[in-house]
């Protein structure tokens, strides 16, 4: 028995990116909640599964510095 090959979900490579524009318009479209969780990942690089299984643990905040 052999297995079925994968196939990738997406056309995207490891060394794809998003351009500005795309980003750009990605955010024009996106509810309040869904560009937080964009900006998120834009910001620190995590992906989908990542971000899914953040828990408040994991996020440290810092009031009023960047």
């Amino acid at each position: 028995m052999s297995w079925p090959k994968r196939t990738r979900k997406s056309n995207m490579g490891a060394g794809d990116y998003l351009s500005a524009e795309e980003i750009k318009c990605c955010r024009q479209v996106l509810t309040e909640r869904e560009r937080l969780i964009f900006e998120t990942m834009i910001q620190t690089g995590l992906r989908p599964g990542e971000v899914c299984a953040l828990q408040k643990r994991d996020v440290a905040v810092r009031y009023g510095k960047r």
